[in-house]
């Protein structure tokens, strides 16, 4: 995949800002973020997350829109002030609660699919253990893999990295994992099979058909689907 480090230079000259304001906003080294404009390294998982959730952007706009996109949604949606005060505001544990969860809904959306550890792993070109430790939270996706996951998984980026579902599968998903959240002692692969037959159900519906699912989903789960996960 070829990233397009140069959002982050149109992005820190949106605000009006110099490199080590930015970096402090980001809570990077001047370093970090000089050789992440001049494309030397990428950004981390967590730096993504700060970026998304402080200028209100989305994570597939961020990692595969183009630059003239990105520029529209941040200028119709956030003053720059209100990204100042949000980036500002974000703390590190409030970035970790998002990273945390990628490895569940990383595990999930495999589920979903259908595939197992394994086949993810070649699918990959990744090891099993890496897969492994991934869905563990033991260690974070590159953006590289973060966007191979996606793709393969059939889920978007903004769901992976921010819980935040689409109009499609990554909803009904969502909706059972909550569902899960507040009966865990219920068994977790009832709700794994539930998540393959919502989504088997979905991939054979029409638009009509798939307006009662979600009507249904929703009155089944108390969950707003199309809403972000609390912050």
């Amino acid at each position: 995949m070829q990233y397009q480090e140069a959002k982050f230079v149109i992005l820190r000259q949106y605000l009006d800002y110099g490199q080590d304001a930015f970096a402090r906003l980001l809570n990077m080294s001047r370093s970090n973020l000089s050789s992440l404009e001049t494309e030397r390294i990428k950004p981390t998982v967590q730096t993504l997350i700060r970026v998304c959730v402080g200028f209100g952007i989305s994570a597939e706009l961020l990692v595969k829109g183009n630059v003239q996109d990105l520029i529209t949604q941040v200028q119709a949606f956030k003053s720059k002030e209100t990204i100042i005060s949000r980036l500002t505001d974000l703390t590190e544990s409030e970035v970790q609660k998002y990273s945390d969860k990628i490895g569940e809904r990383t595990k999930l959306s495999r589920k979903a699919k259908g595939l197992s550890q394994k086949q993810l792993a070649q699918s990959l070109n990744l090891s099993q253990s890496s897969i492994s430790e991934i869905e563990k939270g033991k260690t974070l996706p590159s953006v590289d893999q973060l966007v191979a996951l996606s793709e393969t998984l059939e889920t978007t980026i903004d769901y992976l990295l921010l819980g935040i579902p689409g109009k499609g599968t990554e909803a009904l998903v969502m909706a059972v994992q909550r569902r899960r959240e507040e009966f865990p002692e219920e068994d977790e692969n009832d709700f794994l099979k539930l998540i393959a037959t919502l989504k088997r159900i979905w991939g054979n519906a029409n638009e009509k058909e798939k307006k009662w699912i979600r009507k249904q989903v929703e009155e089944v789960f108390p969950v707003f689907i199309g809403e972000p996960e609390d912050r």
